[in-house]
């Protein structure tokens, strides 16, 4: 929902997504999709990062929002942070509220 209400909104933005995944080649796909599926779980190995950590997802991501959340649990002292209105790239659907956790997150450290 937040890209498509995004795209509706902006053009611009839906003409420079519609080209970035049109330029993405179909044998790339295909190799992604494959490498995604046969993957080993290396979930535990997050467990060795010491660096301050911030995982950002929209909570509409339903895709991976899950699976951030996994993440963010196995990094020691990691935040997660859930960006209201946002989707997939809460970057672009949801940019104040990125920014204001992206910032805050850099100004503890």
């Amino acid at each position: 929902r937040p890209y498509l209400e995004m795209a509706a909104s902006d053009p611009a933005y839906k003409a420079w997504s519609d080209q970035k995944t049109l330029a993405f080649q179909g044998e790339a796909w295909a190799a992604l999709a494959g490498d995604m599926a046969t993957q080993d779980d290396r979930l535990h190995e997050l467990a060795s990062v010491t660096v301050p950590t911030l995982v950002i997802c929209g909570a509409e991501d339903n895709g991976f929002l899950a699976q951030l959340q996994q993440l963010a649990a196995a990094i020691p002292g990691a935040q997660l942070a859930v960006i209201d209105g946002g989707g997939h790239s809460p970057q672009f659907e949801a940019r104040d509220a990125w920014w204001r956790v992206l910032r805050e997150f850099l100004a503890s450290l």
